[in-house]
C-alpha cells in the first residue's frame, strides 16, 4: 500500500499558514517538519531536504534540540531513499549527537536503527 497523505499537507499547510501569521516560529519550524515528513513518504525529496534545512534552522533558532535531532533525521532517511548513504550516516551521526545531548533514549533508538539501515 502506497502512502497518499490524506489530509496531512492541508493540514500541515494550514498550520504553517496560521503560525507565520501569529509570528509563532517554533509553529513554523513544527509545520515545516510535518512538511519534509509528508514531502518524504511522497518521495519528494528535494522538497524534503529543502523543508528539514528550513526547519532545523528555525529550531535552532528557538533552541529546540529535540527538533534539530529530528530534522536531521528526516535529511538522513530522504538522503538514504535515494542512495546517497554518505550524506545519510552524516546526518544520521549529527541527529545521534543531539539525541544523546538531551538523553533521548527513543530518539537514540530510532537514530541508531536508521543508522543501521545504511551500514
Amino acid at each position: 500500500m502506497q502512502f497518499t497523505g490524506g489530509d496531512a499537507k492541508k493540514y500541515s499547510e494550514a498550520a504553517l499558514s496560521l503560525a507565520k501569521k501569529i509570528s509563532y516560529k517554533h509553529g513554523i519550524a513544527d509545520a515545516y517538519y510535518h512538511l519534509a515528513r509528508y514531502d518524504y513518504y511522497v518521495s519528494s525529496y528535494n522538497e524534503s531536504f529543502e523543508k528539514s534545512e528550513k526547519a532545523f534552522s528555525l529550531f535552532r533558532e528557538t533552541s529546540d534540540t529535540n527538533g534539530m535531532a529530528f530534522s536531521l533525521m528526516c535529511l538522513g532517511d530522504a538522503h538514504y531513499s535515494i542512495d546517497d548513504f554518505r550524506e545519510a550516516i552524516i546526518y544520521y551521526d549529527s541527529s545521534l549527537s543531539f539525541f544523546n545531548k538531551i538523553n533521548s533514549e527513543i530518539g537514540i533508538a530510532n537514530c541508531l536503527m536508521s543508522k543501521g539501515d545504511v551500514s
